[in-house]
């Protein structure tokens, strides 16, 4: 796991690595921490996909966290942005750039534990595979990418969010799903159909309208159940 430092007061750094390291090592986690003293020298060697976690400073010098942060997350959307502030008046622009969440300064530890393992959390759920064979291939697919399964004239089908794949006849949409279900994110709404609930933009009466448009029916006797799971990771994410 990689982790950004972006703030150019260097007390403030050894506060937050202080709080870092001791709490990373508890959790068993390799971790590279990397310091920049301004958002020109982070963007000037950042590279997609390469940092996991970036706390950025929001009040720098010359180019402000925020334009920074907008930077990042245009190039990694994938990359949790946890901004570091003095005050909150950034607050509402933080939703622009998708930030995970705010701390404000001064460093708290109590606080940064709380707002970090729920970040690590998602960082470990977003590298889970789900391995599969389809035309002859073996193909690893992020949980992450799945919007939803479904079977159809024996075939069993994963639609992700511009692609379909269809699964090897020898799997059984009951053995391609058992181990998402084990995953939180994931639920039967109905017979046949498994959906991601982070994938769900609005759920009215026994349909669900997907965030890539596509709409699913859902069971008579599972509207209840799935409205549940549904608002519960929705609030979770919030």
């Amino acid at each position: 796991m990689k982790i950004a430092i972006v703030d150019d007061q260097e007390k403030d750094r050894d506060e937050l690595k202080n709080v870092l390291i001791p709490y990373l090592n508890t959790l068993d986690l390799e971790t590279d921490l990397c310091e920049y003293e301004s958002a020109e020298d982070f963007l000037g060697v950042f590279e997609k996909d390469e940092f996991d976690i970036c706390f950025m400073d929001i009040y720098l010098k010359k180019m402000d966290g925020m334009t920074a942060a907008r930077h990042l997350a245009d190039q990694d959307p994938n990359c949790f942005i946890i901004f570091l502030t003095t005050s909150p008046d950034y607050m509402a622009e933080g939703y622009d750039v998708r930030a995970w969440r705010y701390i404000v300064k001064p460093l708290q530890k109590d606080m940064i534990h709380k707002i970090l393992g729920p970040c690590l959390e998602q960082i470990v759920l977003s590298r889970r595979y789900l391995h599969v064979r389809s035309d002859r291939q073996e193909l690893d697919i992020p949980y992450s990418r799945i919007y939803y399964i479904i079977t159809s004239c024996r075939n069993t089908i994963i639609h992700m969010s511009d692609i379909q794949i269809t699964v090897s006849s020898r799997t059984s949409f009951s053995e391609l799903t058992q181990p998402l279900l084990k995953d939180y994110r994931f639920f039967c709404c109905n017979r046949g159909i498994l959906v991601n609930l982070t994938k769900i933009k609005r759920m009215e009466k026994d349909t669900l309208t997907l965030q890539n448009g596509e709409q699913i029916p859902v069971s008579r006797n599972k509207i209840r159940d799935t409205k549940s799971a549904f608002l519960q990771v929705a609030f979770e994410r919030v």
